[in-house]
């Protein structure tokens, strides 16, 4: 996971290093739940997405009927209070279910987009190549 934090730092030269932070650090929440409550992440797609500006990382796992649920401040049990970090930190975060997957995903704004053409980003959504996707490509 540590690598993962350095190459998704190293693919976001450029963007706010704070952004990058929040970003990263909703990777970690996102992919800590899927271990706690999923049996693991299946696939990890974090994105640099140029027509809204945005970071989006996305967890899929294949626990579709175990669905977040944000946690209360100051509540003594654990359960949820990762997504209190994600929902803290992000522009917006949800999730999608389809088949036998749940994806849980969420965005963090990352610069104007004149910033973004500044960075050379040229594609509608350039994908950020990180870990754990394994069994499918990182496709919105």
């Amino acid at each position: 996971m540590a690598d993962d934090r350095c190459r998704l730092r190293n693919a976001l030269g450029g963007v706010d290093e704070d952004r990058v932070h929040d970003a990263v650090l909703i990777m970690t929440e996102l992919v800590e739940n899927a271990y706690r409550h999923a049996g693991g992440p299946r696939r990890l797609c974090v994105q640099l997405v140029r027509e809204s500006g945005v970071i989006r990382v996305e967890v899929e796992d294949r626990s579709p009927m175990r669905l977040p649920v944000l946690g209360r401040h100051g509540h003594t049990d654990s359960d949820g209070a990762g997504l209190l970090i994600v929902n803290r930190l992000s522009t917006r975060w949800g999730f999608r279910r389809r088949d036998a997957v749940k994806t849980v995903w969420a965005e963090v704004s990352a610069c104007r987009t004149s910033e973004l053409d500044a960075l050379g980003v040229t594609s509608p959504a350039e994908q950020i190549a990180v870990g754990v996707s394994r069994e499918a490509p990182c496709v919105l």
